[in-house]
């Protein structure tokens, strides 16, 4: 008897235990989610929200890593522990968050990409942030592939192995209105794409692209009797992007502006804004032009943003009959902050150097790594070009304006801030 009494006064103080240890932390019921809180100290706070989401680990309570993708601000992401509690349908997150500028007295307001990932499951969420504090909580686009594997987390990547997983990853990216932030893609093998689909040309992509060495071959594009805007592998990269590993390979024909819009051109992208890197490409790439436009071997037309570009390799850049603003790697820059760093057409060995080509032709502005630089901030490092010239043969020259502005490295540049060094 006294063993029964004992078993029942033990598992009354077990309870006891057990919900005073957490009877401040319930914070949500069994059908609502609670309203976020959030707590300010110097330098950071401590947001908590709810998320309609229960992961397959039975456990109620545990820590997880998460990140923070900015959506509107141009910050890089935050990668954070979070402090999980499970209460039937619903997770709630305490999370604590460092700011960008120490002397801030808030995260920045805007849209943001949180993603988690268990053993078993990654989940996104759209959070609406508004003087710290999550005012709304959306379901992103959902990513379904049909051969695609992976879930799009850094740890599983979305594969894409052919040109019918590569269309399919554009086709996903254009119906996604955050265009891939926090996702990440990685190619798996070399695909020949050819002639872009119109359907899905007006691509923003935002989130990460590992080429892992390989190469897209035949990207084309032939704009006869037809008018383009952004032309490239992708139409524009905007904030959250991230291409890496990647072999470029695509002929460009007949872009034209039209009369109020310029035309922008590059083998990866036809204009670039936000916070965006580029490295360790190969580009190889032929682009005619019929009238006034932007462009560039790799992107025609840098908008604004904080922007860096490095590790360049030109296997040949052909760039003829364009009337403003080309350049071996950007064409125009009309704002921002760039840094572009180890660009050369050249591979050395022991004994002897092989250059690539690197051909570029137009009436004004035509520089060997940017055509036009205006009111930006660029610093330029580490390039490297050699060519093989006849003299003051025109035909042999490799960077030619027939009016006006060529250079080795700058056509052009006005109301900038511009620095070069070490430099060939």
């Amino acid at each position: 008897m006294r063993r029964i009494y004992f078993i029942i006064l033990l598992a009354l103080v077990s309870f006891t235990i057990l919900t005073s240890c957490h009877k401040d932390e319930v914070l949500i019921d069994d059908t609502t989610m609670p309203e976020s809180t959030t707590e300010f100290y110097e330098g950071g706070c401590e947001m908590r929200f709810a998320i309609p989401y229960v992961p397959r680990n039975p456990i109620s309570f545990f820590n997880i890593n998460v990140t923070l993708y900015p959506i509107d601000n141009m910050i890089e992401p935050w990668s954070l522990t979070a402090s999980i509690m499970v209460v039937n349908t619903y997770c709630y997150v305490t999370m604590n968050v460092l700011y960008v500028d120490m002397s801030s007295s808030s995260l920045p307001d805007g849209h943001y990409l949180f993603s988690m990932r268990d053993n078993q499951e990654y989940a996104r969420y759209i959070l609406e942030i508004v003087d710290s504090k999550v005012v709304n909580v959306i379901e992103p686009y959902d990513y379904q592939f049909k051969d695609i594997s992976g879930d799009g987390s850094k740890l599983s990547p979305f594969i894409i192995n052919t040109s019918s997983d590569f269309k399919e990853f554009l086709a996903a990216v254009h119906s996604d209105p955050i265009h891939g932030v926090g996702l990440y893609f990685e190619q798996g093998a070399d695909i020949t794409l050819g002639s872009v689909d119109r359907g899905v040309q007006n691509v923003v992509f935002a989130g990460n692209y590992n080429g892992a060495g390989h190469t897209i071959n035949n990207i084309t594009y032939d704009a006869i009797d037809e008018t383009c805007s952004k032309v490239g592998l992708f139409s524009e990269l905007t904030n959250g992007a991230e291409v890496t590993n990647l072999n470029l390979q695509g002929i460009f024909n007949n872009i034209n502006s039209k009369s109020d819009v310029k035309s922008m051109c590059g083998v990866l992208a036809g204009s670039v804004s936000g916070l965006v890197k580029v490295s360790n490409c190969k580009i190889n790439t032929t682009i005619s032009t019929s009238n006034n436009t932007y462009c560039g071997g790799l992107i025609g037309h840098i908008a604004s943003g904080d922007i860096t570009i490095d590790d360049i390799f030109i296997e040949n850049v052909n760039i003829t009959d364009s009337a403003s603003s080309t350049g071996g790697i950007v064409g125009h820059i009309s704002g921002g902050k760039v840094n572009i760093s180890n660009i050369t057409n050249t591979v050395h060995s022991l004994s002897s150097h092989q250059e690539y080509n690197l051909l570029l032709r137009g009436k004004v502005d035509v520089g060997g790594v940017v055509g036009y630089v205006d009111n930006a901030t660029v610093d330029i490092n580490n390039v490297e070009f050699i060519h093989v010239v006849d003299g003051e043969n025109v035909a042999s020259k490799r960077i030619n304006a027939t009016q006006s502005g060529a250079g080795g490295i700058i056509g052009c540049t006005r109301g900038s801030i511009v620095s070069v060094g070490n430099s060939t």
